[in-house]
């Protein structure tokens, strides 16, 4: 109980000076260096990664228009 006491403090602490400092941080580098070594967890991270800096990206290129599709089993 402990150690999930001191893992989940040490993640808090870690992102929260990361997202206090601008641009690419040296601990965010060193983090994402880290997840991506790790076999299991290195898809799955860089999937939501690409996901996320597509989706958080201040340029709309990506992104052009939002569209309805109507279901067609009526």
């Amino acid at each position: 109980m402990v150690a999930l006491a001191v893992l989940l403090t040490t993640v808090f602490c870690l992102g929260f000076v990361a997202e206090r400092r601008s641009g690419q941080g040296r601990i965010e580098a060193v983090a994402d260096a880290i997840i991506k070594r790790l076999p299991g967890i290195r898809s799955l991270y860089s999937s939501f990664d690409e996901m996320s800096e597509m989706l958080l990206d201040s340029d709309t290129h990506s992104i052009q228009e939002a569209v309805l599709v109507e279901d067609p089993t009526e």
